[in-house]
C-alpha cells in the first residue's frame, strides 16, 4: 500500500501489522512511486494539492479534506473520493 500525504519528496516504509506501507508527498512523481504503487491512497487538501498529482487517478483511493468542489475533479480523473479528514479518512479505507 503506498499513502501520499504532505509534501516529502522521498518515500520511507512503515510497517503496520502484517503490511508494509509505504509513504510519500504527494508531489512525488511517478517515476519515483510506480515501485511502490498496489492500492494506493492519495490525501489532499487544496486544489494546489490536486494539481501535484499529475498522473491518472483511475483506482487510487483519494481523502479530500479541502473543499466538496475538489471531489467531482477527483472522480472525473478516475478516482475514488472520500470527504474526510486525513485520519478518518485512513480508518473508512483500512480494509482496502
Amino acid at each position: 500500500m503506498l499513502v501520499l500525504h504532505g509534501d516529502a519528496t522521498y518515500v520511507a516504509c512503515a510497517r503496520y501489522g502484517k503490511r508494509d506501507i509505504w509513504t510519500s508527498g504527494v508531489g512525488t512523481t511517478l517515476n519515483v512511486l510506480k515501485p511502490y504503487m498496489g492500492p494506493t491512497i492519495v490525501h489532499i487538501r487544496n486544489e494546489h494539492d490536486l494539481n501535484k498529482v499529475a498522473w491518472n487517478l483511475k483506482g487510487v483511493y483519494v481523502i479530500n479534506s479541502g473543499p466538496w468542489a475538489l471531489a467531482q475533479r477527483v472522480v472525473d480523473r478516475g478516482g475514488f473520493c472520500i470527504q474526510d479528514s486525513f485520519v478518518q479518512g485512513l480508518y473508512r479505507l483500512r480494509n482496502i
